[in-house]
């Protein structure tokens, strides 16, 4: 639909707005019960889709080193035609980092290294200095960040990687394993010009055969709210204290109401609901005090313990069977001559 992008008659695909997996359809007009079908990942930031070696910085990514982990970027200066094909920057022997912009596998100079097309590579250096893959932050926000590292030396790898946020580890692992390693996936806020750093360090002490894959994806998160529980069932006047979290917003803090007034119950500043004493369903809202035009809302049934059991368990004077599903009854009327 119009949330996931457009396509023209031609075939050129508009992306969306928000971020996100989508799916394209061709189908044939004269056999319009077989279509293809494509998919389009739709993301803010990539690494390996925006890498170039001709600019560094190149918007929001830099590439460059740094003596140890979280101390000072240097940026690479180095990006020389390569007889394998690739793109790069370096400042070797510091650490590198390698891009196969192609549509083929290319097997990096003098390694047994193989690159599969759009695939990024990062080594570290022999003094043991750390290959910095950089994203600063346009703007504010939450950010949902991405990184996977795995080793593409047959030797095999064995690198120490990391995620860093203002030089702050958030993340540290090993690859110790070919075509294998870790995976890093956590919602970061950020301010304009914060950074965010994928790094990889020569792990054992020597930087040899430690050539490792990097996947780097950022997709700004949009905000929104979560309330618990979601939905609850209670009994007249009987009180329950629900909560908020926010995601994508600067804090989680709220203002509560209940949508049907004074008649569906009371709630207090800290979330806590007091149910009316009419049976009935009613609704408890969170509007958030740092975007007040986000908003959710929990559902509650209040009802008493004798209205919430099941018709056919319920007893009168006399007895009286109530079955759950419909019944037919044969009847024989007797007339007198």
């Amino acid at each position: 639909g119009a949330s996931g992008g457009s396509i023209g008659t031609d075939g050129t695909f508009v992306a969306p707005i928000s971020p996100g997996t989508y799916t394209i359809t061709a189908t044939s007009s004269l056999d319009p019960v077989k279509p293809a079908v494509a998919t389009v990942d739709v993301r803010d930031f990539d690494a390996a889709d925006a890498f170039t070696s001709a600019s560094n910085p190149n918007g929001a990514w830099s590439y460059g080193w740094t003596g140890s982990l979280g101390s000072g970027f240097t940026p690479f200066v180095n990006h020389g035609p390569r007889t394998d094909g690739l793109d790069d920057w370096d400042s070797w022997p510091t650490a590198s980092i390698l891009h196969n912009a192609t549509l083929k596998n290319i097997t990096v100079s003098g390694t047994n290294v193989v690159l599969v097309p759009n695939q990024l590579s990062m080594h570290p250096g022999s003094g043991g200095q750390y290959s910095v893959l950089r994203w600063t932050a346009p703007e504010a926000g939450s950010m949902d960040v991405r990184a996977s590292f795995m080793g593409l030396d047959p030797a095999p790898t064995t690198t120490d990687v990391h995620v860093l946020l203002n030089g702050v580890s958030k993340f540290d692992g090993t690859v110790n394993a070919y075509h294998a390693g870790q995976s890093f996936q956590g919602v970061l806020d950020v301010q304009a010009g914060d950074t965010v750093d994928v790094a990889v360090g020569f792990g054992n002490g020597t930087y040899y055969s430690d050539t490792t894959g990097v996947q780097f994806r950022i997709n700004k998160v949009t905000p929104a709210l979560s309330v618990s529980p979601s939905s609850v069932l209670l009994a007249p006047g009987s009180s329950k204290t629900f909560t908020a979290s926010a995601l994508g917003l600067s804090d989680s803090n709220v203002t509560w109401l209940v949508e049907e007034g004074s008649f569906g119950g009371t709630i207090s500043p800290d979330g806590t609901y007091t149910a009316p004493d009419l049976p009935g369903v009613y609704h408890v809202v969170a509007t958030s005090t740092a975007n007040p035009s986000i908003s959710i809302k929990a559902t509650v049934v209040v009802a008493s313990t004798s209205a919430a059991l099941r018709p056919e368990m319920k007893t009168f004077g006399l007895p009286v069977l109530f079955s759950p599903t419909p019944f037919e009854h044969s009847v024989i009327v007797l007339a007198r001559r």
